[in-house]
C-alpha cells in the first residue's frame, strides 16, 4: 500500500478501534476516507487519522463502551398488570 494510507482494518488497528466503529464514523462523515471503486475497499489517510475530529471520535467510542446504561432517576417507569 502507498505510503501513508491504509485500508479499514488497518486504519482500524492503528486507532485502536474495530473496524465497525471506524466505518459507521466514516459513514457519518466525522473521519474523511475515500473510496475510489464503488465496490471496493474505504482507503485513509494516516494524516486524516491523527486529526482532532477523528481523536475526538476514537475518544468518544473509547469513552462509550465503558459506560453503563442507567436510567435517569426521573424517568417513569410502565408498571403493568399481570391480572
Amino acid at each position: 500500500m502507498t505510503e501513508g494510507w491504509l485500508n479499514l482494518t488497518q486504519a482500524a488497528q492503528f486507532v485502536g478501534t474495530s473496524t465497525r466503529t471506524l466505518r459507521l464514523a466514516i459513514e457519518r462523515g466525522e473521519i474523511l476516507a475515500e473510496k475510489p471503486i464503488a465496490v471496493g475497499p474505504w482507503l485513509l489517510n494516516k494524516q486524516a487519522l491523527q486529526s482532532e475530529s477523528a481523536t475526538k471520535v476514537m475518544q468518544r467510542a473509547r469513552f462509550g463502551r465503558a459506560r453503563v446504561a442507567v436510567p435517569p432517576s426521573s424517568q417513569a417507569t410502565l408498571d403493568l398488570s399481570t391480572t
